[in-house]
């Protein structure tokens, strides 16, 4: 990770970094500076500064709330963990392809007529931290590919099958249908939708309360029977998010879409068992798995010794970088096989 210096020389720089670092925040410092170390190879705030320029399009770090610079760092550093996993279970091979992506990546930038260093310039970063973070590009996305796969995936839902029970909800809804151009007026609508959600909440019973809410709004707004949604498409999109995430059986908050305004009353809600053949979105699944993935690199580095050298970037207190295992960790060993095993 940091090229030919000694493991001992880099904890002697470091130690001498520590002291007037730890006073100061990222936006006192350079890209080149390091943030944390781990086992004393140290983490550089350019890669902080590739991260978060990419995905917010700032130009600096004093551009980025504090709270996403923490919390930006804490992945970072995780990443690191994960990738010292990686190197061991990949050996010369793994390494071998992260050599063969910088030299592509470095011809690339040559027939563009730069280099990396005038590359890192550009992005407020370093070169050193360009490295680290294609390194851990190269590394995850050859591991995701080799492990989540449909018989992994299969293993893995089956493991955890109880957090992936469908859900189908008993609804009814007060529909409004507005003019989108009237900005005053959807607001004036929105409004009264917000004010009988609030009464239908206060109601010692929440549902005759509704029923009655629809029988005063009947010369406005449409109204209709007590439904059974749960695919896409059985409400407009957002009203079907909305839905999603009530918890219990209630009011939600109004709902605008393309169609008007809806209030939509949840009455019952059922689990409904699911199989594996029978998801039809796949996408919450392989980020869990993806997650379980991460967390079991991360805590086969429990002996790691991280520091940090900038106290605006480290962890609120009891956030423990390298989780203890659980059962539920546990249960990711299944979607750590191979197919070929």
């Amino acid at each position: 990770m940091i090229g030919q210096l000694s493991r001992t020389a880099v904890a002697i720089v470091l130690l001498g970094i520590t002291s007037f670092t730890s006073c100061l925040s990222a936006a006192d410092l350079e890209p080149a500076d390091p943030f944390a170390a781990v086992d004393g190879y140290p983490v550089f705030l350019g890669e902080l500064s590739l991260v978060l320029g990419k995905r917010l399009k700032v130009s600096n770090l004093n551009q980025v709330p504090p709270e996403i610079l923490r919390a930006t760092a804490f992945v970072v550093v995780r990443q690191h963990l994960a990738l010292q996993t990686l190197l061991d279970l990949g050996g010369d091979a793994l390494q071998a392809q992260i050599d063969q992506d910088l030299q592509s990546y470095r011809a690339n930038l040559q027939r563009r007529g730069t280099d990396l260093n005038e590359e890192a310039t550009r992005l407020g970063s370093t070169e050193k931290a360009i490295i680290a973070n294609r390194s851990w590009n190269v590394a995850w996305a050859a591991y995701l590919k080799s492990r989540i796969t449909d018989k992994n995936l299969r293993r893995y839902f089956n493991a955890n099958q109880d957090r992936y029970g469908g859900k189908r909800y008993l609804v009814s809804q007060l529909f409004a249908s507005v003019d989108s151009k009237d900005t005053e007026g959807v607001e004036r609508s929105l409004q009264r939708m917000r004010q009988l959600a609030d009464q239908v909440r206060l109601h010692k019973r929440p549902a005759t309360a509704f029923e009655e809410a629809k029988a005063e709004y009947g010369s406005d707004a449409k109204s209709g029977q007590a439904i059974w949604i749960s695919q896409p498409g059985d409400l407009p999109a957002a009203v079907m998010r909305s839905v999603h995430r009530q918890a219990d059986a209630g009011i939600l908050d109004p709902v605008l879409s393309p169609l008007g305004i809806h209030l939509v009353f949840v009455h019952q809600i059922e689990t409904v068992d699911v199989s594996f053949d029978e998801l039809t979105d796949q996408s919450v699944l392989r980020r869990d798995a993806s997650n379980a993935l991460l967390e079991s690199l991360v805590n086969a580095q429990v002996d790691a010794k991280v520091q940090w050298f900038i106290d605006q970037l480290k962890p609120p207190e009891g956030t423990s970088l390298i989780p203890r295992k659980t059962s539920a960790t546990k249960a990711t060993s299944d979607t750590e096989r191979t197919d070929t095993e």
